[in-house]
């Protein structure tokens, strides 16, 4: 391999090249272009001068701009390395190898670009790691990164079979960012919680357990539970669960995850799966604010619900969007104990869809049970209760039926229940809250709930651009660290975006992942000249990718030392 320096007018142009031999003639091969030997930025190349004296250019480049960016995120927001090694450890300040410089490339890796960890050396000496991490490349190997996942989670008979480091990592992660990115003054933390399955393909005995997903998928999976910041989308705390596990037993951690952190309550929002009066009781007993979906699953919460009428009043009005509009009112009375506890809202949208999609079932059934009474025939009586059966299915509730026999022949009379249908009516599109603090609106207690969405994303995330799913190893301790690994890769991305939403809209040059590309193509090089002094500089490294970093606040990421300042 060596490198071209190409004059086009008053440029020079560098391209790789590779040298082979084929036959008795030896031959070179392009092999790709490097960029301009100026970097971008009007600065001239140094005047030619006798005194000057002849680089040896270097044979390849290395991948820099996106590495560089995440790993100073990692090692100067996060103190992710520090952390790491503290815990593992007992000593933070590891010079040379160490779990927490191997387990941050691994990160970074996984943020930019997973990838198996067979090919994970490979990708990490590709690039500028090594350099940043002060270790030389061949550290990078597939021993080093299983040894550094095995002080994170490893078997340990003293301590119920392994000991497991990974939560205990993310969440000093968080307690560092926090403390150097508080929440604005009497401002206390929104979080959303919920949890969503993984499916693994490994034994995971101690976690892996058929359960419920919204996929139906009859396999083994592992219940991902996440606490995550409305404030910066910040992922707080994580924790694992057995896939057999549903969400209200997953409350009962979820405490324990809580009184660990141990920082000043706040509010906490979940879905209606976690729902129950304990479950309400016992955040609240720690001095939490709970926002929470209910159930329609009682007379009490359905009667609730009947008796709100939500009107499309501009008092009543909580938002509007393309699709819907959305309204909702205190609801009178006590609900699991506290008095104007209740909220109820209404999704105008989803309300006209659904009374719409039933009436056109009770229309279709009508035409079948029509169809029936003409073609009863040699039927007997239970042959025709099962077909009445069938066609009705679950909307049974709505129809009357009457079955008579004149002679040898039977009828069929049916009716509508109006008054079932009304009921039904009254639930349709309609939803209970339940809020701790009586004193919030309707309004604000609606927005909160379903706002919630940010930690849905967070788990489009994991799944879509950290591909934690389906986990592939077999340790349940392996098991449990790539969890982690994938959990260190969120946060990367996460103050990444925390940096872009520094900027508004309108200011953005590029948006999360165009400077993410932009930036993977920027390359770093470095030659030495014949007196050994070096000079480095970075390729397609643009004003305008340095101006937006800046203003996210990323800045002297890519210092550099030209030929002309030799």
């Amino acid at each position: 391999m060596h490198i071209k320096r190409i004059k086009k007018g008053n440029a020079v142009y560098l391209a790789e090249y590779e040298t082979y031999r084929e036959g008795k003639k030896i031959k070179t091969k392009f092999i790709r272009y490097l960029g301009k030997e100026s970097d971008e930025k009007n600065i001239p190349l140094p005047k030619k001068s006798a005194h000057i004296q002849t680089p040896i250019y270097p044979e390849h480049s290395k991948r820099a701009g996106d590495v560089t960016l995440f790993w100073h995120i990692a090692e100067n927001m996060l103190n992710m390395p520090k952390i790491i090694d503290s815990i593992c450890c007992g000593d933070g300040y590891i010079d040379g190898k160490s779990p927490g410089k191997i387990l941050t490339a691994w990160a970074i890796s996984k943020a930019l670009d997973p990838i198996s960890a067979t090919n994970l050396g490979e990708w990490v000496t590709s690039s500028v790691i090594p350099d940043l991490s002060g270790l030389p490349g061949e550290y990078f190997t597939d021993s080093a990164f299983y040894s550094a996942l095995d002080r994170v989670c490893f078997k340990d008979t003293t301590a119920d079979g392994y000991t497991d480091f990974s939560t205990l990592i993310c969440d000093d992660l968080y307690l560092h960012w926090r403390l150097n990115h508080p929440l604005p003054e009497n401002h206390t933390e929104i979080l959303a919680y919920d949890l969503t399955p993984i499916l693994i393909f490994g034994t995971g005995s101690d976690l892996g357990e058929k359960g419920y997903n919204s996929k139906h998928v009859n396999k083994k999976q592992i219940n991902l539970c996440i606490l995550v910041s409305k404030f910066d989308k910040a992922p707080v705390s994580y924790f694992l669960l057995p896939g057999n596990f549903n969400s209200m037993s997953s409350v009962k951690e979820l405490l324990v995850q809580l009184i660990d952190m141990s920082f000043k309550p706040g509010t906490l929002i979940w879905d209606r799966g976690n729902t129950s009066e304990d479950s309400i009781r016992d955040i609240e007993e720690l001095g939490w604010n709970l926002i929470c979906g209910v159930q329609k699953s009682s007379d009490e919460v359905i009667s609730m619900i009947r008796e709100t009428d939500v009107s499309a009043h501009f008092s009543n009005r909580v938002k509007s969007t393309s699709k819907s509009a959305l309204y909702a009112m205190r609801a009178a009375g006590k609900l699991f104990g506290r008095e104007n506890a209740g909220v109820v809202y209404v999704n105008i949208a989803k309300r006209m869809e659904t009374i719409d999609a039933r009436n056109e079932l009770l229309m279709e059934i009508d035409g079948e049970l029509l169809e029936l009474s003409e073609n009863l025939g040699g039927l007997t009586k239970s042959n025709i209760e099962l077909k009445i059966s069938d066609i009705v299915g679950e909307y049974g509730q709505f129809f009357s039926t009457q079955l008579r026999k004149q002679e040898k022949q039977y009828s069929l009379k049916w009716t509508l229940d109006e008054e079932a249908i009304r009921q039904a009516e009254d639930l349709d599109g309609k939803y209970l809250l339940y809020s701790t603090d009586s004193l919030l609106s309707a309004s604000d207690v609606v927005k909160e709930y379903v706002g919630k969405d940010f930690v849905e994303k967070t788990f489009n995330t994991l799944k879509s651009h950290l591909k934690i799913a389906p986990v592939r190893h077999w340790k349940n301790h392996r098991i449990r660290a790539v969890f982690f690994v994938a959990m260190i890769a969120l946060w990367l991305r996460v103050v990444y975006n925390h940096g872009m939403c520094q900027i508004s809209k309108k200011e953005r040059i590029y948006e999360f992942d165009e400077l993410l590309r932009r930036l993977k193509r920027v390359e770093y090089v470095e030659v030495e000249t014949e007196n050994q002094k070096k000079a480095y500089w970075y390729l397609n490294l643009t004003e305008k990718m340095v101006g937006q970093l800046k203003k996210m606040g990323f800045t002297n990421l890519f210092p550099e030392i030209r030929l002309s300042h030799l």
